[in-house]
């Protein structure tokens, strides 16, 4: 005999289609109000609400009203995925490493969180393959965004090929490179769409006297200015970071002494690729000291000295006073006499060695490497001395020389070490060494210019002259 379905059954049931139906409409709806965006290189995505038809009342933007807000932005898909980009550019050219993809960032816009929150970077690994996830405010401090797409960029560069847990990269490298891409790309390298105040350029040129007259600036002056008045961390005090000491020092603090540290190794001959190097060994070590010394193994044997080093750059650094510069024509003088430099070398293995001045370029052009190796990275040195002394004017003409020398020098280097044979060797080397000598060549004629026209009315570099920046940001 059949009996009759209960009537609380019948009701279950109707209520567990209702709640189907309304979680598919709800999926159906949140696809309908998020976009999502796909940055150039396809490494960055990022969702985020579709903009209301209903203006929102825009975020003030003014320290006075509100100190715990500094340069806050307003974001959306597009700029952001540009501004990943951008950043990710900054940081590779740092590191002297190229573009060689990676694993995927997804970076979600949350218009209810607010501006003091700061971005959230998650980490996970799923089938040997890293996913990093960032929830980022609609508004949100520049600075802190800079931060955080910095150091995503390095967890991703630093867990490739990384099977165990992820790395820890140090703070002091995220942010001093932060720093450094702050004064050297200017607050535009986060992009937006409708600026809420005018935006600062690069910080590496001043106007002076009108918007054609321009002046080279030390990047470091805000920092050199800030050290003075309070004693710069230790190297032990930078790789281990203590809560205690950033919150009576402030975070500031740690920040100008971390872009000192950070700036000071760069300057070291192929201080950007060992940087680099340094990234990408984290994963092969159990502390990140033991990848530093490593990856800076030609100048540092131990902790203590980095320690010493730390501690000469420091005094050189802050000792350079504007009283105690130069005088334009010594500077120059000086220059030229670094330039040609006196060279010992034998003609043949049983002759005599012949002392003669020779240029750079002939130098490069005329001796093996081997034996300008020692010469070049000697003329490099002096260089990096030289700048502490320099006019301002002076001073962009001399740090590229040293640049375009210490990459070079690197570049050489890596070649020297793959392996190869002596010719093979030279044959690919060819690329390194013409790039070179055509910036060389640039230089050589701003130096000209220099001697000429006087320090001070020597014209800015037009749009058309290649920039030295660029032949740093190409591969052997």
């Amino acid at each position: 005999m059949n009996r009759p379905r209960p009537a609380y059954t019948a009701h279950k049931t109707l209520l567990l289609i209702g709640a189907l139906l309304a979680s598919i409409a709800s999926v159906a709806f949140a696809q309908d109000t998020t976009i999502t965006t796909w940055s150039r290189s396809k490494q960055f995505i990022i969702t985020a609400p579709i903009p209301s038809p209903v203006k929102s009342q825009p975020l003030r933007n003014n320290p006075k009203e509100d100190p715990g807000l500094w340069d806050v932005v307003r974001l959306s898909s597009a700029e952001l995925a540009v501004s990943c980009e951008q950043v990710k550019q900054g940081v590779l050219q740092q590191l002297d490493t190229g573009d060689r993809g990676g694993d995927r960032v997804r970076l979600s816009i949350q218009p209810w969180r607010p501006p003091q929150a700061g971005v959230f970077i998650n980490r996970v690994r799923f089938n040997d393959v890293w996913r990093y996830e960032l929830d980022v405010p609609e508004y949100v401090e520049r600075r802190k965004l800079l931060s955080a797409l910095v150091h995503v960029c390095l967890l991703e560069m630093g867990n490739r090929n990384n099977t165990g847990s992820s790395v820890d990269v140090p703070m002091w490298l995220r942010e001093g490179l932060t720093e450094i891409l702050l004064v050297r790309e200017g607050t535009t390298i986060i992009a937006e769409a409708n600026p809420i105040q005018q935006r600062a350029n690069p910080q590496f040129w001043l106007l002076k006297g009108g918007a054609e007259e321009k002046v080279w600036r030390d990047p470091l002056s805000l920092v050199r200015e800030k050290l003075k008045k309070t004693t710069p961390l230790s190297f032990s005090d930078l790789s281990v970071p203590v809560d205690d000491q950033i919150a009576s020092l402030g975070l500031e603090h740690f920040q100008h002494c971390a872009h000192l540290f950070t700036s000071e190794l760069i300057a070291l001959p192929g201080g950007n690729g060992k940087l680099g190097n340094f990234v990408q060994d984290l994963a092969r070590y159990s502390h990140p000291q033991f990848a530093f010394l490593h990856a800076f193994r030609e100048h540092f044997s131990s902790p203590l000295d980095v320690e010493k080093w730390w501690s000469l750059a420091q005094v050189a650094f802050l000792s350079r006073e504007d009283h105690a510069r130069w005088p334009e024509k010594n500077a120059l003088g000086k220059l030229n006499e670094i330039l040609q430099p006196q060279v010992q070398l034998r003609v043949g293995a049983d002759s005599l060695p012949i002392r003669e001045t020779y240029t750079i370029k002939r130098l490069i052009e005329e001796v093996d490497f081997e034996q300008q190796r020692p010469i070049l990275q000697q003329v490099v040195v002096r260089l990096q001395q030289l700048e502490w002394n320099l006019p301002p004017d002076l001073l962009k003409l001399v740090y590229d020389y040293h640049i375009t020398l210490a990459t070079y020098l690197y570049k050489r280097e890596q070649l020297s070490s793959s392996g190869q044979g002596s010719k093979s060797a030279s044959t690919t080397a060819k690329p390194v060494v013409r790039e070179t000598l055509k910036q060389l060549g640039f230089l050589e004629v701003l130096r000209e210019d220099y001697s000429l026209i006087g320090l001070s009315e020597t014209p800015v570099k037009s749009a058309q002259q290649e920039p030295v920046t660029d032949f740093l940001k190409s591969a052997p």
